[in-house]
Formats: structure tokens, sequence, C-alpha cells
């Protein structure tokens, strides 16, 4: 092979090492990014469970329970009439769903669940909250037994 031709395809081994390395280091990168996305997705997909599983949870209780049940649909429906006893079975009730909605709010905060996500779970809470002006002045009564940042976003989402 002529000299010049044989210059024309000498291989400058360094520079082929260098190119693999690089290539190596592009497809790390890309397989870390894809494992760091499928890794949030499950994060994400299990914190909603959770919240539906606390949710869920509930509304079995309610079904098995005719007595919660009344409570839930007289105080939508003549929250006035309550007796001291029906209001304590309510704030136990609307604890739990201000407890579950916290928990998504902390997923939220964390970056596990997006602002639409938390914004749907909070609706629930804001629904119970309004049910009557007492419910409203419980909840703001309620500040010091949150998790800071928490009571904020639900009093901005509800309006309250």
């Amino acid at each position: 092979m002529p000299a010049g031709l044989k210059e024309l395809f000498a291989i400058d081994f360094g520079r082929f090492v260098e190119v693999v390395g690089l290539v190596g280091i592009v497809v790390s990168l890309s397989f870390l990014g894809y494992e760091l996305k499928r890794s949030n997705d499950i994060a994400e997909a299990e914190a909603i469970a959770e919240i539906y599983a606390m949710t869920n949870e509930m509304g079995l209780a309610m079904a098995g329970s005719p007595e919660l049940s009344r409570v839930f649909r007289q105080a939508q429906s003549d929250f006035e009439s309550l007796s001291p006893e029906d209001l304590w079975t309510l704030y136990v009730l609307i604890e739990y769903v201000i407890n579950s909605t916290e928990t998504g709010w902390k997923f939220y905060d964390q970056g596990i669940i997006n602002a639409e996500e938390a914004d749907y779970f909070t609706q629930g809470l804001c629904r119970l909250i309004t049910l009557h002006p007492n419910m409203v002045r419980v909840w703001q009564e309620n500040e010091d037994n949150r998790i800071p940042g928490f009571y904020e976003y639900v009093s901005d989402v509800c309006d309250v």
C-alpha cells in the first residue's frame, strides 16, 4: 500500500479509545436518566395508590356503618340538627379526611405528585370544610395541628 494511503487509513488508537469512552458515558447517562424517570413514575403511582387506599378505607367504613353514613349525610343536608355526639363523629371523619389530604400534600411538597393531582385530592376536603360556617371555623382553628405549609395550601385551594 502506498505511504499516503497508509497514513489515510491509520487509526489513532488513543483517539479511538476517547470516542468509545465518550459514547459509553452518553449511553450510561441516558440509561441513568431513564431509570430515574421510571423510579419517579413508580413513586408517583405508589403515592396515588396510598391516597386512594386511605380514601377507600374511609368509604368502606362509612358503607359498613349506618351510623357514620347517617351523620355524614345529615351534616350535608341539615348541619344544625347534629347532636353533640354526631358532631364528634363528624369531627373524627373530617380529621381522617384532613390527614389523608395532608398525606397527599406531603407527596406534592416532595415533588412526588404534581399540583393538579394534589388539587384534585384537596377538593374533597374543600367540600367538607365549606359545608357550614362552623366547619370553616374548625378548619381555621386547626392551623397549629398541621404540617407547616399544608394549612396555607388548603386555605388557598379552598378559598377559606
